[in-house]
């Protein structure tokens, strides 16, 4: 049964580049989906804040009824 033993893994060694090349992608790996869960809860709590971008601006002689 030699098949359910731990395999050991081999140490080798790496350059600087890639020992930042793995961390780095590790903390994408985990910031994006993070930081995405966060939009997505921040657009939850408010329904209107992509409706802005929506409406048309307005321009300088259009009148605005709390100015008049």
């Amino acid at each position: 049964m030699e098949h359910l033993r731990p395999q050991r893994r081999r140490l080798r060694a790496v350059g600087a580049g890639e020992v930042v090349e793995h961390a780095r992608s590790r903390v994408l790996e985990q910031a994006v989906p993070e930081r995405l869960e966060a939009l997505d809860d921040l657009f939850d709590q408010r329904p209107g804040a992509c409706a802005v971008a929506g409406q048309p601006s307005a321009r300088v002689g259009d009148t605005d009824a709390d100015v008049a």
